[in-house]
């Protein structure tokens, strides 16, 4: 939720953005655990009674990212297990928490990448080409910021950063408070 009084100024929140490296290491980690979740969940599936087989796998994996990339950063305020991990999150452009939009954005590029790279002949070349774009961009935009990034209108930060940020804004804003109240009783 965006304050009413005091806007958090966006070249601080850039004095603390994520290195690209805690980034990729973020995305390898998440990548470690949606392996093993979905090892798991094909075994467990493999075991159960299911007439279509492969339908129910791909709802099932559909949902177990989903979950993945917009539940659990909802639930943690923009972060995903693997930025859990290394210390960063996920803020919009205007400095404050993601919310379902953010998160549905962010995860509806890695969904059309995925969906771009099952088209016969050119789509994992083109969804490769996307890929190495984001990777390219990570280490020469000035915000850091990659394709997704750009669609979903966000930043990725330092955690512990971005909780003093925080704090320096909700002291300002209960000052400017302070101040408007004692205006007002003069």
């Amino acid at each position: 939720m965006e304050p009413k009084y005091v806007q958090m100024n966006t070249n601080e929140l850039l004095n603390i953005k994520a290195e690209p490296i805690q980034r990729i290491g973020a995305g390898i980690v998440d990548s470690i655990i949606y392996a093993a979740l979905l090892v798991i969940l094909f075994f467990t599936i493999d075991r159960m009674d299911v007439s279509n087989f492969d339908v129910t796998l791909i709802i099932c994996i559909f949902v177990l990212i989903a979950f993945l990339n917009i539940g659990v950063p909802l639930i943690t305020k923009g972060k995903t297990l693997g930025k859990i991990f290394v210390g960063i999150k996920i803020v919009k452009t205007d400095s404050w928490d993601g919310n379902l939009t953010t998160f549905s954005v962010r995860y509806s590029y890695d969904l059309a990448l995925s969906i771009i790279s099952v088209i016969p002949y050119v789509g994992k070349v083109v969804a490769g080409i996307l890929s190495i774009i984001s990777l390219i961009m990570l280490f020469t935009d000035e915000h850091s910021q990659t394709l997704q990034d750009k669609v979903a209108k966000t930043y990725v930060v330092d955690e512990e950063g971005y909780k003093k940020l925080q704090i320096k804004y909700a002291k300002l804003r209960n000052k400017k408070r302070i101040q408007e109240k004692m205006d007002l009783e003069e």
